[in-house]
């Protein structure tokens, strides 16, 4: 029986007030026009980030976050999978669009380019070539490591786990770049924005897109820790975004998804809509359960019912699985109360049950 997966920890909340979080995560099959509705086999909560190359952590996609956060202010939403076109068909290009409750996002995924050369100095994109899926990930999106003349390495910090991001005379001939295949159709990628004069540049391209897991050393991400590295802010020095670095340490450093899956509340009960995800249905539309866990917390003195607040939505759509983590949080004096603690409970009411959208 697919069962709510509970742990309790402790932490701080936004005001510096140390508290008690019960999660409870539970996994969920998903159908086209269906309410979510029981998986078979859970997926269980980690202690700790995945990666998809566990030997290269350092330029690894991140496949799943640690769920031992004990407190965050909005709902993460995380899509993993690959943009697909329709039945037998190749695209050159695709607009996956995401829609799970309030947030709305568009990431254009491109076939495969090529940059070359136009006329004495100028610099083109080939035609995208047809395909029939690309992975989405920040693998695939603009980013990664250069080398200037010199030899000296670049990191560009948004996404130094991508592709496209080089300097001029730092590549032989400019067919070798790897051309990102994951753009904002509202932004896209230039020419020059693959062969950059200088690295200060690096400000001024647009933002890498994805709908999966950030990494935690991706820029701006890394300064909410409040800690911002002296090469970082040498970079910065003359730039016009110099004053936007973060000193002071956020709590939206602990959510970890995709810029414009983050930043609002969700209530458990969503339409989620997926546009060219799946071969077989070009709009997959499926709905959250509306099963929210009932939390409750006893640290010696009876059990007390905490406010459940939906922290992270999961989509991994190659394997039509949703996992939800639901937290309730109980603020205490001091950190040593836990020592107290005689019981924690945490049972599941007022699900809706599995009907057609």
């Amino acid at each position: 029986m697919n069962m709510w997966q509970t742990k309790f920890i402790t932490g701080k909340n936004p005001s510096g007030k140390p508290i008690i979080s019960v999660l409870a995560k539970k996994t969920y099959a998903i159908k086209n026009g269906e309410v979510a509705c029981d998986a078979q086999v859970p997926i269980p909560l980690y202690d700790s980030d995945l990666y998809d190359d566990p030997e290269n952590c350092s330029f690894a996609e991140v496949i799943a976050q640690s769920d031992l956060i004990p407190f965050k202010k909005s709902t993460d939403v995380v899509i993993l999978g690959k943009v697909t076109s329709p039945g037998t068909k190749l695209a050159r290009y695709l607009d996956c669009d995401v829609t799970a409750g309030p947030y709305k996002k568009c990431v254009r995924a491109y076939g495969k380019r090529i940059l070359k050369r136009k006329g004495i100095r100028g610099i083109a994109l080939s035609e995208p070539e047809p395909f029939k899926e690309v992975t989405l990930g920040y693998k695939n999106a603009y980013g990664g490591v250069s080398r200037s003349k010199d030899g000296t390495v670049y990191v560009y910090y948004p996404n130094p786990i991508g592709k496209g991001f080089n300097l001029k005379g730092g590549v032989d001939d400019v067919a070798e770049i790897e051309v990102p295949n994951l753009e904002d159709p509202n932004l896209p990628l230039r020419p020059k924005d693959l062969l950059m004069s200088k690295f200060t540049g690096w400000t001024k391209v647009p933002a890498p897109v994805s709908l999966g897991w950030t990494r935690k050393n991706f820029y701006p991400r890394y300064t909410l820790c409040g800690v911002i590295p002296e090469q970082l802010q040498g970079a910065m020095s003359d730039t016009d975004n110099a004053g936007s670095l973060n000193t002071k340490a956020d709590f939206d450093f602990f959510q970890g998804a995709s810029v414009g899956l983050w930043g609002k509340r969700l209530s458990g009960d969503e339409i989620i809509k997926l546009t060219y995800m799946d071969s077989q249905f070009p709009l997959f539309e499926t709905a959250l359960p509306a099963e929210i866990p009932v939390m409750l917390l006893d640290t010696g003195d009876g059990a007390n019912e905490l406010e459940p607040f939906l922290d992270t939505v999961t989509i991994i759509k190659d394997q039509n699985l949703l996992t939800v983590l639901w937290r309730g949080s109980s603020q205490i004096q001091t950190l040593e109360e836990i020592n107290g603690a005689r019981k924690i409970e945490c049972r599941v009411s007022g699900t809706k049950g599995n009907r057609p959208i």
